[in-house]
């Protein structure tokens, strides 16, 4: 694994493959290819993680009127413009959890980052569907540290009477909710970066994460008068761990299989 993507441009002939039936030789393969994206991104990481936490401060003043609101002899007056703003920060946060966008591979418009990455891996020893799973690690245990820098902040700042009304257990259901959105379009997010074109992922990041997603927080909070956030609140604190499990199990279903998508679509690319 020397070749370096720079110059994955000028390398040339056709990739070897690993040895047919070496389980040890795939699990090797995505182990170093998320061990190299974690070393070579993890500054950019930690710039995204501090965005996060920053969010995660203002989301607390908003957060804390929609808890008020939703328990039982709470304020019934919560303002309409709180509740759309609370929807809006968590699904802006949420459903970015595993991207990075203070990479260079997202920041860099001059260039085709995600194509460059996909000649680099045509240089290596690895299977498109080890290279899909080496990316697809990284974005879990991203997505996993991102939703901690998130929600702990916001539990920990909330004060003794959010404790006493929102204990830890409904707490913890009430971000794995949110974490299975999260995970749910850290897959969507996958497909387009190793299935499209650099061009077309920006297209389609400003489409689905500005265009669709503030389209559905308006429709739901202007038009249906349903909102997410104490939509959820609602929810687990009615339902407990089965809405925390149920909702986890569809988000890493949809992770699943998006990223068996993007196999098949890199293999064709590769």
């Amino acid at each position: 694994m020397r070749v370096t993507e720079g110059e994955a441009g000028n390398a040339k002939g056709r990739r070897p493959l690993v040895r047919a039936g070496a389980a040890y030789s795939h699990i090797s393969n995505v182990r170093v290819l998320a061990g190299r994206e974690l070393k070579r991104t993890w500054p950019s990481y930690l710039t995204s993680g501090l965005f996060n936490l920053l969010f995660g401060l203002v989301a607390v003043f908003l957060a804390l009127t929609v808890w008020e609101g939703t328990q039982p002899g709470g304020r019934s007056d919560v303002d309409g413009s709180v509740l759309l703003s609370a929807d809006a920060l968590f699904i802006f946060i949420l459903v970015n959890l595993a991207a990075n966008w203070t990479s260079p591979r997202y920041m860099d418009t001059r260039k085709d980052r995600f194509s460059e990455y996909l000649e680099f891996l045509r240089t290596l020893p690895v299977l498109p569907g080890e290279a899909v799973a080496g990316r697809a690690a990284v974005m879990v245990a991203a997505a996993a540290v991102m939703a901690c820098v998130f929600f702990a902040p916001l539990y920990v700042l909330a004060g003794e009477s959010t404790w006493n009304t929102l204990g830890p257990v409904h707490y913890v259901c009430f971000a794995s909710v949110w974490v299975a959105y999260g995970l749910f379009s850290s897959g969507a997010l996958l497909y387009l970066e190793l299935g499209v074109r650099g061009a077309a992922f920006r297209f389609w990041c400003l489409m689905i994460w500005t265009v669709v997603l503030l389209g559905v927080v308006l429709l739901c909070n202007l038009a249906l008068d349903v909102h997410l956030v104490a939509g959820s609140l609602a929810l687990t604190g009615e339902y407990g761990a089965l809405a925390a499990i149920g909702a986890l199990a569809v988000g890493i279903c949809g992770f699943v299989l998006l990223a068996l998508a993007t196999a098949r679509r890199a293999e064709r690319r590769l």
